[in-house]
């Protein structure tokens, strides 16, 4: 967002907070780092003016872009350093050294685990039931329709956030860890759910009801999990089924305010109903706020 407002003015200070941000993400995670080398591109593409009616000349976008690889580099740097003096080498990671022979054994493979995408992952990461993004988040249907509607207006950020998305699910199907531990969705992909959300705003925007409808149905999963256990065994084939049916009975397994004021089972949840059903009537009184704004 700090880079899509230099299209309209560019300003140093702006420019510095987002490389500061790039080149941290790029420490945070093999995932990131694949999101910091998309926003690397579209800061290039922001400096060189290209959506300006006056682009500015070579000297002006290299005094644009160098403070922004400058600040960015550092944590990167920093990181490289800390390999260096732990690993012995700076492009050596802490995968390799992993307490468990057998998580150790997966990142020799390929780059760091990484290799070709597969089919099965591929799936089972998106629509199937082990670890789909849609099919514990199906509001996030919404994003494939929403990366044309985004093109309409904004064609460039559509395609950096189609193909930021589209990577790191490809990246996913072909890591040997696909499945990412004892989690009930995809967790490599929850960074690129910031940049799902911005193509899911302009289909809710054109149909509501229908955003209105998924929405509340991710939001009944998700409180399902998160009532129940936000961990899972990995051996359960849909996981968000087995969750469904344990809180059904009231089987919760992990600690809440509720129990702690004393109420039993499902009783407990009554606390954390109250502070949704409170966000969900400020974000409804926020969206009819916006509405009645005029549109520049």
């Amino acid at each position: 967002m700090l880079l899509w407002k230099q299209k309209q003015e560019w300003r140093t200070s702006r420019a510095l907070a987002a490389g500061a941000l790039v080149g941290l993400g790029a420490i945070c995670d093999f995932t990131t780092l694949f999101l910091s080398a998309f926003l690397g591109l579209y800061t290039l593409w922001v400096a060189s003016g290209r959506g300006s009616a006056r682009p500015p000349r070579a000297t002006q976008v290299a005094a644009r872009v160098i403070p922004v690889i400058v600040v960015a580099a550092v944590p990167v740097v920093m990181q490289l350093a800390a390999n260096w003096t732990s690993f012995g080498h700076p492009l050596t990671f802490p995968h390799l050294y992993h307490l468990q022979a057998s998580f150790r054994a997966r990142h020799t493979r390929g780059l760091l685990g990484v290799h070709l995408p597969q089919l099965v992952p591929l799936w089972q990461l998106t629509f199937g039931g082990h670890r789909g993004l849609f099919h514990g988040s199906p509001m996030l249907l919404l994003a494939l329709p929403g990366f044309f509607l985004l093109g309409k207006r904004w064609r460039v950020e559509a395609l950096l956030i189609a193909a930021a998305w589209i990577g790191v699910v490809l990246m996913s199907s072909g890591y040997e860890n696909w499945e990412a531990g004892s989690s009930y969705g995809p967790r490599y992909q929850i960074p690129t759910l910031p940049l799902l959300i911005l193509a899911v705003a302009l289909t809710a925007e054109r149909w509501p009801f229908l955003f209105t409808a998924l929405s509340l149905l991710s939001i009944g999963l998700m409180f399902i999990v998160t009532a129940h256990t936000p961990s899972v065994d990995e051996a359960l084939p849909i996981p968000l089924a087995a969750a469904v049916g344990a809180f059904s009975t009231g089987q919760l397994d992990q600690p809440n305010l509720g129990l702690t004021f004393g109420c039993p089972g499902l009783a407990s949840l009554l606390p954390l109903l109250f502070l949704v059903a409170a966000l969900l009537f400020a974000l409804s009184r926020t969206w009819s706020r916006r509405k009645q704004e005029p549109r520049a």
